[in-house]
């Protein structure tokens, strides 16, 4: 509709198709790949949320921009500190926090509750705590665990945005599992609120928006998984730094007053194109 309207458009980018359809093996997918080649050709104007997307779009469309996703900003840094400080009081007893958009092969949740069984063996009093699709009571984490015998685990399904957003203001460290992502929105919001964000080295965009080689890991690789939570949450100066510096981080890039600002500019430049 915006290709025929004759109007100019800006369109944004956040996923390959090609990727998608490697993890959701379907003919919905199928179509949606056919349908992105085809008209994302004839694009001229777009952006995409990462180096990692950009790769892809760039063969695409003629003008593409790296503009991130945003996440408003609600802690002072003062708070943050504070908050911080409260937490490594309480680390003996650490709230371990994951949030999936479906238990699937993708978001890689076995190889996290693997993490997690190893790292009770360690830190006994762990609690994980599992929001989104597929972590309800007798759904699919749920079953999983059972299988497995891991205790320790707190079932939360489906929830509103402002309630896990308090749950995870109030855990010690998100554990992001996913094997691949285009961005990453949970884990920009979990570093705004001073909670250190372990993710995937190889798991797409993750690397560029954690942007601290220190909590990155093999998400494939349990062991290794289990070895980072123990490092964050028996190591106070680590933890300390690496929640410092995430919440540093997200204020400088992913703010929601850089981000709007950047789509402001971005829209100037494609009106002033047409114009000229």
């Amino acid at each position: 509709a915006a290709i025929k309207s004759g109007i100019p458009f800006l369109v944004t980018v956040h996923d390959n198709a090609f990727v998608v359809l490697r993890y959701f093996k379907n003919i919905y997918r199928f179509f949606r790949l056919l349908m992105s080649e085809k008209y994302l050709k004839k694009i001229k104007y777009a952006s995409t949320p990462s180096p990692y997307m950009h790769k892809y779009v760039r063969k695409r469309c003629d003008v593409v921009k790296i503009i991130p996703n945003p996440v408003s900003i609600i802690l002072k840094e003062e708070e943050v500190f504070s908050l911080v400080e409260s937490k490594i009081k309480s680390i003996e007893f650490p709230v371990i926090t994951m949030i999936f958009n479906g238990w699937d092969e993708r978001k890689n949740g076995k190889n996290a509750l693997k993490g997690f069984e190893i790292l009770l063996k360690r830190i006994p009093n762990a609690k994980l705590n599992l929001f989104g699709a597929g972590t309800e009571m007798h759904g699919e984490a749920y079953n999983e665990a059972m299988k497995m015998n891991i205790e320790n685990l707190i079932f939360n399904g489906v929830c509103s945005h402002r309630f896990i957003m308090d749950e995870l203001k109030n855990s010690h460290l998100l554990l992001h599992s996913s094997l691949e992502e285009s961005f990453g929105v949970i884990l920009i919001e979990a570093m705004s609120l001073g909670v250190p964000a372990i993710g995937g080295k190889n798991s797409g965009a993750v690397p560029w928006v954690i942007k601290n080689e220190n909590l990155l890991v093999d998400v494939n690789n349990p062991l290794e998984i289990e070895n980072k939570m123990f490092e964050l949450l028996t190591d106070k100066e680590f933890y300390k730094n690496a929640a410092i510096f995430g919440f540093s981080n997200v204020v400088n890039r992913f703010s929601s007053e850089t981000v709007v600002n950047n789509y402001l500019a971005y829209y100037d430049e494609i009106l002033n194109n047409q114009i000229c």
